[in-house]
């Protein structure tokens, strides 16, 4: 929200620049580490981390005007187009989600009012032709968001049971794989909950003699599991799974992959993929990983109005603050549109 302030009050192109360039620097402080553990490159890693925050923060910047009135105007255009692709893929924590917190279950109109809210904060501080107006604003914004926290009730998912592990690395060879799908299936069957989720790609690439390993999970037990499926590295879909001790079949294919690391080597991308999908008669959202940290996936998948979102992540590179700003995001959207979310996390090893 601050953001959204500095950009209505400051008085030169270059100081909404340099705060936006800041905000989002801290928004994806994680992702310099991240890169590095990743791709274990110093050079590379800044260059992601720099150029993301720059070229986000540069729509910030090409949106200012000197007239406050302009700016104003402008504002709604600026959340658009940090919403829409192509920025949208790369612009991490958008400062519109704090709707979320302040009118919670408001959807949309949320979204809206808290431009109306920044708006008439600002004209009350800077303006004195429209103090009227801003305050009459204000006070309306103020009662609509104490009754949407009055009203507001948290829901909680039931039916699945997020199981969050701690696995270093990819699975590099039979051993390891053996020794997660023994994991998965005694985990599940310990669990109370009829259906467990498992982390993001957390047995590698799937094969149908994998499926012989489950021959062990209890009649109606469901696991919904992380994996790859296609050729090599170099030509794969990253996808959920739905297993049971009879069967496996595909749910949902990743919209997005992690740009770099993933999208453009080798990881297919499904933009025009559903976000739901219907698991046990109920429209479930799906958001894995990096689709957990930008609003086209996450409030495209929302919009939907599913009753829970499944958010399974393979973190096991990154440091902890990723998986914050993650769960961050998750409780943000969840809030505004009031559906509850799992996660399942394979967690951060450094």
């Amino acid at each position: 929200m601050s953001l959204l302030g500095i950009y209505l009050l400051a008085k030169r192109r270059r100081e909404v620049f340099g705060f936006a360039f800041g905000y989002y620097l801290g928004a994806s402080r994680g992702l310099l580490l991240g890169a590095h553990n990743y791709f274990g490159d110093w050079p590379i890693a800044m260059a992601i981390w720099l150029g993301t925050a720059f070229f986000v923060a540069m729509v910030w910047a090409f949106a200012w005007h000197k007239s406050i009135e302009w700016r104003t105007a402008l504002l709604p255009t600026v959340i658009l187009v940090l919403i829409l692709p192509p920025i949208g893929y790369i612009s991490w924590v958008n400062p519109i989600m704090v709707a979320g917190l302040v009118f919670p279950g408001t959807k949309l109109i949320g979204m809206a009012l808290i431009i109306i809210a920044v708006w008439a904060l600002v004209h009350l501080m800077k303006s004195k032709s429209q103090k009227l107006l801003a305050l009459i604003l204000f006070c309306t914004v103020a009662a609509i968001a104490a009754v949407a926290q009055i009203r507001y009730e948290r829901k909680i998912p039931v039916g699945i049971e997020g199981v969050d592990t701690k696995f270093c690395g990819e699975v590099q060879n039979i051993t390891q794989k053996i020794r997660r799908l023994n994991y998965i299936v005694a985990r599940t069957n310990k669990i109370k909950s009829p259906n467990a989720l498992f982390a993001e790609g957390f047995i590698g690439f799937w094969s149908p003699v994998d499926q012989m390993a489950f021959n062990g999970l209890w009649n109606g037990k469901k696991v919904y599991l992380g994996a790859y499926v296609g050729r090599n590295i170099d030509d794969y879909e990253n996808v959920l799974l739905e297993v049971t001790n009879s069967k496996t079949k595909i749910i949902y294919r990743q919209r997005v992959p992690a740009p770099i690391s993933m999208w453009g080597n080798g990881a297919k991308a499904h933009l025009s993929g559903s976000g739901v999908v219907w698991i046990n008669g109920k429209k479930t959202g799906i958001l894995i990983c990096y689709e957990q940290l930008i609003a086209p996936t996450a409030l495209w998948t929302y919009l939907q109005d599913p009753v829970m979102v499944l958010a399974p992540s393979n973190l096991w590179w990154s440091p902890k603050s990723i998986w914050s700003i993650q769960r961050q995001n998750l409780e943000l959207w969840g809030r505004l549109f009031n559906i509850p979310y799992i996660m399942a996390v394979n967690t951060p090893c450094f």
